[in-house]
Parts: C-alpha cells; sequence; structure tokens
C-alpha cells in the first residue's frame, strides 16, 4: 500500500544535501579558527600574552598554514621575549609566502632587539 503523503526525493537532491552537510563541515573549522584567533585578539588588548599564544597555537591546530594567526602569534611570542620561537614563526610564514612584508619587518625588528644589527638589515 502507498502513503499518500510521502515525500518522494529526486536522485540528485540527495547528493546536494550531502554536498551541504561537508560545506557546513568546512565552514564550522573555519568559524572555530576565527573564533579563536578573535578570543586571541582580545587578549593581546589586554595585555594577557601568555594566554593569547595558547589560543593562537590552538587556532593553528586547525588551520597550520594561516599567516594572519601565525603573525599574531610571533608578535605575541617577541613581546613575551621568547625571540627564539617568534623567529620560527616569522620563518614558517616566509616558507608560505616569502613576499610577506610584514614578516620580514618583525623577524628584522627580533634580530634588532637583540642587537644582532646585520642580521636585522640583511632580513
Amino acid at each position: 500500500m502507498k502513503k499518500l503523503f510521502s515525500k518522494k526525493t529526486k536522485p540528485g537532491k540527495i547528493e546536494k544535501q550531502h554536498r551541504v552537510k561537508k560545506e557546513t563541515s568546512l565552514t564550522d573549522a573555519d568559524y572555530n579558527r576565527k573564533k579563536l584567533f578573535k578570543k586571541g585578539i582580545n587578549l593581546m588588548a589586554d595585555e594577557k600574552l601568555d594566554d593569547a599564544a595558547i589560543v593562537f597555537e590552538q587556532a593553528l591546530r586547525i588551520d597550520p598554514n594561516n599567516v594572519e594567526t601565525l603573525l599574531k602569534l610571533g608578535y605575541a611570542l617577541f613581546h613575551l621575549d621568547d625571540h627564539a620561537e617568534a623567529l620560527k614563526v616569522y620563518d614558517k610564514i616566509l616558507d608560505i609566502d616569502v613576499t610577506n612584508a610584514e614578516a620580514w619587518n618583525l623577524k628584522a625588528l627580533v634580530h634588532y632587539e637583540q642587537k644582532n644589527y646585520s642580521k636585522a638589515l640583511d632580513g
């Protein structure tokens, strides 16, 4: 016996529903990364740099190559006087995008702060 009011799905509709679900999961990861990024920015504004660095590292677990997050992590590490780690972060940014002027500038600033003037000028 047929159901009178049952919904029939078209063959392409199931594929479309599955595709929408995949897109949502991608958006959720990006949403979480952005949420963590904003939290890190707020912590930096409150001068809680240790906490900010931890939050930026959490955001990088979601997207390890996000240049914007890497820049903020490097900045926080620099101001925590963790110059070696800040340099590693800036080098990673330059591996991703060798033309990133902000990373070059901040890397030079770290060298300058370490009184390594020749490296600061060379980049």
